[in-house]
C-alpha cells in the first residue's frame, strides 16, 4: 500500500496480497487491502473483485468461527445486501449468491427465500454450466432441510447429469445416496453407495463404503434364535 501511493501502480500486489492473507486466515490484513482498494473509486480496476473478494472473506470468516450467532449471521445478511446492491446482480457474483442462500437457510432459518433468491441467481443472463449447476446443488441442499425431498431428488439428478466426471458431481451423487438412505430406499441407496466406491474422491469412495458396509451389515436377515 505504501509503494501504491508512491507509484500509483501497485494495485494488482495488493489484490493478490489480500488474496493470500484472506486464504490463510489472515482476516484483519486481507481486510486493510481490499479496503484499500475498495477505497479509490468505483471506477477503478479492481473494485469490484475486491468488493466481491471482501464479502467472500466476511462470509468465510463467520463460518470459520463455528458459531450460531443470530446477530451477526443478520449482520452478514445486510452487508451481503449491500454488497448486491452494489455490484448488481451478474454472473460474476452467482458465488456470493450461493453463499448468500446458505446463510439464509442454514443460520437464519429463511429456506424460502434462499430458495427465491438461488431461483433469481439461477435466471440471471450470461450464467455458465458450472455456475448452474453448483447453484441448483445448493438449492438441493435447501430443498432438503425445508422438508421438499421430492424437488431435492429431481435438482439433484439433474446436477448429476451435467456432472458425470467431475468433483461436483460425485458429491452431488453421495447427497442424492444419503437422502435415499434417510427416506427408507435402503437397496436403492446401497447400490448407489456401491458405484461411489470408485469415486476419484477418496474422502467420498470412504464415506460411501462406510455406509453402504453398515446398510449391508443391517439389511441381513436377523439370524438369531
Amino acid at each position: 500500500i505504501a509503494l501504491d501511493k508512491r507509484t500509483g501502480a501497485e494495485d494488482a500486489y495488493v489484490f493478490e496480497l489480500a488474496n493470500v492473507s484472506a486464504s490463510n486466515k489472515y482476516y484483519d490484513e486481507a481486510a486493510k487491502a481490499y479496503d484499500y482498494l475498495i477505497g479509490k473509486s468505483k471506477k477503478a480496476e479492481y473494485y469490484n473483485l475486491a468488493s466481491q473478494q471482501r464479502m467472500r472473506m466476511n462470509y468465510d470468516r463467520f463460518i470459520d468461527d463455528g458459531t450460531l450467532d443470530t446477530v451477526r449471521a443478520k449482520e452478514l445478511q445486510t452487508l451481503f445486501s449491500q454488497t448486491f446492491a452494489t455490484l448488481g446482480l451478474t454472473a460474476e457474483i452467482s458465488d456470493l449468491l450461493i453463499e448468500y442462500a446458505h446463510l439464509l437457510a442454514f443460520y437464519l432459518n429463511q429456506p424460502a427465500e434462499a430458495i427465491k433468491t438461488l431461483n433469481d441467481g439461477l435466471a440471471m443472463a450470461g450464467i455458465n454450466t458450472q455456475q448452474i449447476s453448483a447453484m441448483k446443488a445448493e438449492l438441493s441442499d435447501v430443498y432438503v432441510y425445508s422438508g421438499d425431498l421430492w424437488e431435492a431428488v429431481i435438482t439433484y439428478s439433474q446436477v448429476i447429469e451435467n456432472n458425470k466426471a467431475n468433483p461436483l458431481g460425485d458429491d452431488v451423487k453421495f447427497k442424492k445416496a444419503k437422502l435415499g438412505y434417510y427416506m427408507g430406499n435402503f437397496s436403492w441407496a446401497k447400490a448407489q453407495l456401491d458405484a461411489l466406491r470408485a469415486s476419484t474422491s477418496k474422502l467420498i469412495a470412504n464415506d460411501a463404503m462406510e455406509l453402504s458396509l453398515f446398510i449391508s451389515e443391517n439389511l441381513e436377515t436377523d439370524s438369531t434364535a
